[in-house]
């Protein structure tokens, strides 16, 4: 994941340091906006190609949070006195992944995503789509007040939909179900559309209505 990152950084700074020397050389003339608008196109792009691979990562990252909360949510069942020396959860659910990423309960749970590569790579995309809509808005003659408009408007809608609501996604689609329920084999594993077919939900993450279900299913069992 760094090194796609750092190969898109590296491209994107050698191609604005090319439109720098062309500039230059051209006198910034109406050719130059045109290839600059090219290159800044395919900067974006090779920007998004990468965040899509950011973003896969990220997610595979909490699948095998996920996942490695449950072998130890097992060897709770076998033994429940070896639950006092786990610092991370036995919990497949959204506050089983928080504690796991933050066993030490010392960090706000914004300053993983503020501090992500994910959010790393959407602020430079953001900023490169905002520079070339505000070139090609420039183009049609609105001027630098109206180019900067345009360029802000297009970063902040950019970065909403490709940070915010791809979180919402992710979070929303972990739909725990309680540990008495087994397994289905048919439901699939998406952390984008689907849901996680959570087997060992926390208390915290459960209504009371929920909680008395459990324990009166478990006991019956």
């Amino acid at each position: 994941m760094l090194t796609r990152i750092g190969m898109f950084l590296m491209f994107t700074s050698a191609s604005l340091v090319s439109l720098a020397l062309v500039g230059q050389a051209t006198t910034f003339s109406d050719m130059f906006m045109v290839l600059a608008g090219v290159v800044l196109f395919v900067d974006v792009v090779i920007g998004c190609l990468s965040q899509v691979r950011v973003f896969n990562v990220a997610y595979e990252d909490l699948m095998y949070v996920l996942a490695m909360n449950r072998p130890r949510s097992a060897y709770v069942a076998l033994d429940p006195g070896i639950s006092r020396h786990f610092m991370t959860s036995v919990h497949d659910d959204l506050p089983g992944s928080v504690q796991t990423y933050d066993s030490l309960g010392s960090l706000n749970p914004l300053s993983h995503v503020a501090g992500s590569s994910m959010t790393f790579i959407s602020t430079a995309n953001s900023a490169l789509i905002a520079i070339l809509a505000g070139l090609l808005t420039s183009i049609f003659g609105t001027g630098v007040s109206g180019a900067a408009a345009v360029g802000a408007s297009v970063r902040t809608g950019f970065f909403h939909r490709f940070v915010g609501l791809r979180l919402q996604d992710v979070y929303g689609s972990l739909a725990p179900i309680h540990a008495c329920v087994p397994h289905s084999p048919g439901k699939s594993l998406s952390l984008v559309r689907g849901s996680v077919p959570g087997r060992f939900q926390s208390m915290a993450a459960m209504s009371s209505t929920t909680r008395s279900r459990k324990a009166s299913t478990c006991v019956s069992s």
